[in-house]
C-alpha cells in the first residue's frame, strides 16, 4: 500500500500533465496546406473543367492561379469547418486528456480510501 505523500506526489504530477494536454488541445490548429488537395477536389466537383477555346482548366487551378488571395480565403474557411473530433491528432489527445482524467479520479478516490482509515 502506498503512503499518503505517495500518492499526493503523484495526484500532481497528473494534474500537471492534466493541464499540459489542455493547453496542447487548446492550442492544437490544422494546416492548411495538409488540405490544399480535398479542397482543390471540392471546387472541382462543385465548378468542374471550364473550357477556352477547346481547352479544358480545372476551376481549383484556374482560382489558385488568378486569384490566390480568394483561393486561400477559400481554403481557410475550409478548413475552418472541419470538426476537429474528425482528427486523428486531435481525436488522440482527447483521449489522452480524458485517461489522464480518470487516473486523477482514481488516485482521489485512493487517497480517500487510505484517509477514511
Amino acid at each position: 500500500m502506498r503512503t499518503r505523500e505517495e500518492i499526493l506526489r503523484e495526484l500532481e504530477e497528473k494534474r500537471k500533465e492534466l493541464r499540459a494536454k489542455k493547453r496542447e488541445l487548446d492550442l492544437f490548429e490544422l494546416n492548411p496546406e495538409d488540405y490544399k488537395e480535398e479542397f482543390k477536389e471540392l471546387l472541382d466537383e462543385c465548378y468542374g473543367k471550364i473550357k477556352i477555346m477547346g481547352v479544358s482548366f480545372w476551376a481549383s487551378d484556374i482560382l489558385e492561379k488568378l486569384d490566390h488571395t480568394a483561393f486561400r480565403e477559400g481554403l481557410l474557411e475550409f478548413v475552418d469547418k472541419i470538426n476537429l473530433k474528425s482528427v486523428p491528432g486531435y481525436a488522440e489527445l482527447e483521449e489522452e486528456v480524458e485517461n489522464t482524467r480518470a487516473g486523477i479520479e482514481e488516485l482521489e478516490l485512493e487517497l480517500e480510501a487510505l484517509e477514511n482509515k
